[in-house]
């Protein structure tokens, strides 16, 4: 079975034969007082394998400001969010296709099958704080560089891609090869 607080995702995780219970169970609250938490969420050393080829290659700031409840924010803009989103749902898959033992049949890697468990994982990577992003570039080899944003500007206009993408590419009036 792969466990969520398992060595798939996590660097430190829960200790199977010590927390056996869910973690929606009451009791697992008082369980984790005598056993480890897990921790280093998407720094398993799957993970890391895994995108630390992308990651380890970019330079990436990490951007932090304070949202109207004075509460500490990352700007996600300039950050591989998609790229771990992936990486996390092909070692899912990878440990999956091994659970009994024996490699089972995949299913097609493609959008149909695998895009909402990468949006479930770009939920949760949006609440990564700063020093967790820290410790994932790190882990990966690259070295972020951490900057307070400016203040968020609410003013621009979030223009969405959404049913526009088919009708972005504007074909040039010219004569000559675009």
């Amino acid at each position: 079975m792969l466990r969520k607080n398992g060595p798939a995702f996590y660097k430190d995780p829960t200790p199977r034969a010590v927390c056996r219970l869910q973690p929606d169970n009451p009791a697992y609250i008082l369980r984790l007082i005598s056993c480890q938490k897990p921790r280093g969420y998407l720094e398993s050393a799957a993970v890391i394998h895994t995108v630390s080829p992308v990651i380890g290659a970019g330079d990436w700031m990490l951007r932090v400001y304070k949202d109207e409840h004075n509460r500490e924010k990352v700007d996600l803009s300039g950050l591989p969010v998609g790229t771990l989103a992936l990486a996390v749902t092909g070692v899912e898959r990878g440990f999956k296709l091994h659970t009994t033992g024996v490699r089972t049949k995949p299913l097609e890697f493609s959008a149909a099958n695998i895009g909402p468990v990468v949006a479930e994982y770009i939920e949760s990577i949006k609440g990564l704080r700063a020093s967790h992003w820290q410790s994932i570039i790190t882990a990966c080899g690259a070295v972020p560089v951490v900057a307070e944003a400016e203040e968020e500007d609410s003013e621009i206009e979030d223009e969405s891609l959404d049913g526009a993408r088919g009708r972005m590419y504007i074909p040039s009036s010219s004569p000559c090869h675009e």
